[in-house]
């Protein structure tokens, strides 16, 4: 599949407008129309930057043993910023749904934290360039 990247805005109550980046497939979000994207803003980013060999790992196994990634990985973008990893067998969907699919929680200060199952790692890394180039724009 073609992933590729576009860039947007989100407005949160307490800010002015903050940069994002979504990842696409075929030119088209994430999820069919109304469905959830996969979209991110620079923080969330910067986090995931860290995590290329954990993500090239995890999809090299296809998920085999996802607790077997359990640790922290140090923050490439802010030094001395701890990134905890942990693998899961399955997750529950926003409407309640229990699905039989590994994925890494990788979460890091302030609650910041981003689920990223075999098929989104996939996406990440074709789109890496991107996600660099992005971190990298002064937003602020």
């Amino acid at each position: 599949m073609p992933y590729s990247t576009r860039r947007g805005e989100y407005y949160p109550w307490n800010k002015g407008p903050q940069p994002v980046i979504e990842i696409l497939i075929d030119g088209q979000p994430w999820g069919q129309i109304g469905a959830q994207t996969f979209r991110f803003g620079k923080q969330i980013c910067k986090m995931l930057l860290s995590g290329r060999s954990t993500l090239e790992s995890f999809l090299r196994v296809e998920g085999n043993n996802p607790k077997s990634f359990n640790g922290v990985i140090p923050h490439n973008f802010l030094p001395g910023v701890p990134i905890s990893v942990i693998g899961y067998s399955k997750f529950e969907r926003s409407d309640g749904i229990r699905v039989s699919r590994p994925y890494l929680k990788f979460s890091c200060k302030d609650y910041i934290e981003k689920g990223i199952g075999l098929k989104k790692s996939d996406g990440l890394l074709s789109v890496w360039a991107d996600l660099e180039a992005f971190a990298r724009e002064n937003h602020d």
